[in-house]
């Protein structure tokens, strides 16, 4: 049975691959964190504390973060297999 720890060890890898995600998108096409700000409307000290998992991503931000990249969200969410590593 899995305990408390291990399903906040699993939430926090969701942010952190969701966080790696959007920066290597985002540095894929050359988009600054200003340009995404300008794109998405949130602001770029909160979008860089979600590239760095400091901050936990509402689902709205994410959807917003995906459009501004043209993304699907789902694009932005880790691989299953991921999260089964290490």
């Amino acid at each position: 049975m899995r305990g408390k720890k291990d399903k906040t060890r699993d939430v926090e890898l969701i942010y952190y691959f969701v966080g790696m995600n959007i920066r290597r998108i985002r540095q894929r096409q050359k988009m600054t964190l200003r340009q995404l700000e300008q794109r998405c409307g949130i602001d770029k000290g909160s979008i860089c504390d979600i590239e760095l998992a400091h901050h936990r991503a509402s689902i709205e931000h994410l959807r917003k973060i995906a459009k501004a990249l043209g993304v699907e969200p789902s694009n932005l969410l880790p691989e299953n297999n991921r999260l089964t590593e290490g």
